[in-house]
């Protein structure tokens, strides 16, 4: 199976991915390919990115994990005005073809988790509270989707105590995209933070003698 992918997708999701985890097969990018088309995962169980286009299928059911640690490597010779590379999954080696040079590297021998099943049908609304670090890496993840250096207000459909919806900002013909973000665990009692009295202290008035 041979396609043409945009590099800085790749170097998208390894903002997404996890790092030497010991639950090796999160550690790089998921290739789903089928009828349906081609599924981009990126997950560290705590946030996940999916990325789909609906052109590039096949009639075989595709799966193979890139090691985050080649899409690094991949990610230090990219050139910002040629990012399209010919990408070739075969026996679970992934093969690139990027400025006439030639990437090998083997598939992840792991099985991916079921990332579609935590997909929720609709969200709550219920306010939640997440991760600052996590929001950091979907912007950066965002930044890199879109080409442009500024930065974005990562949006998330708020859902309770279950998996929250990120919007990633990125949308085309060919193209979709999805983020979730699972949030923070919090006590049930809630509390109320008011405005502090020292915002505005001012030190009293010396007391008058008394006459």
């Amino acid at each position: 199976m041979q396609f043409k992918l945009n590099l800085n997708y790749l170097k998208a999701l390894n903002c997404i991915n996890a790092k030497k985890d010991v639950r090796y097969y999160l550690n790089g990018v998921f290739f789903e390919i089928n009828s349906n088309g081609l599924y981009l995962v990126a997950t560290d169980g705590h946030k996940l990115a999916l990325l789909h286009n609906h052109t590039i299928k096949s009639d075989e059911h595709i799966k193979a994990i890139m090691p985050r640690e080649f899409i690094d490597q991949l990610s230090k010779n990219i050139d910002k005005k040629q990012l399209i590379a010919d990408i070739a999954i075969v026996n679970d080696q992934f093969s690139i073809n990027y400025k006439n040079n030639y990437y090998q590297v083997n598939a992840i021998d792991g099985t991916y988790p079921d990332y579609k099943r935590i997909f929720p049908e609709n969200v709550s609304g219920e306010f939640a509270h997440y991760n600052f670090e996590y929001l950091v890496d979907f912007n950066k993840c965002m930044r890199l989707l879109t080409d442009k250096g500024n930065a974005f207000q990562v949006m998330v459909e708020h859902n309770g105590s279950k998996a929250g919806i990120v919007d990633l900002l990125f949308q085309g013909h060919e193209w979709n995209s999805m983020g979730l973000i699972m949030p923070m665990k919090q006590e049930n009692t809630s509390h109320y933070i008011k405005k502090p009295f020292w915002l505005d202290y001012k030190e009293p008035e010396a007391l008058k003698e008394v006459a």
